[in-house]
């Protein structure tokens, strides 16, 4: 089981990968970062929409990249909402 130790919200300084959906974002992207303790301590950086995809799902543990799925399908519902369709 893993353990967040501490998280912040920052302004990236360089490209950084998104720990949820294993997309890459731009320097300059607010992403919230987490020093996480598992088997190691690492730093992982999670991405806005992965953010609000953990919210809906919360206690559920995941792995790098499994949250893509549903990270894209959460980005289209706001662009059709957005588009009124």
């Amino acid at each position: 089981m893993s353990y967040i130790i501490a998280q912040k919200e920052v302004v990236t300084r360089k490209e950084q990968k998104c720990f949820g959906c294993a997309r890459t974002f731009p320097r300059n992207t607010k992403m919230l970062r987490e020093a996480v303790k598992d088997d190691i301590i690492f730093t992982a950086y999670i991405c806005k929409t992965c953010q609000e995809v953990m919210n809906e799902r919360s206690g559920d543990e995941f792995c790098e990249g499994d949250l893509y799925e549903l990270a894209v399908e959460y980005e289209n519902d706001l662009m059709e909402k957005a588009n009124g369709t």
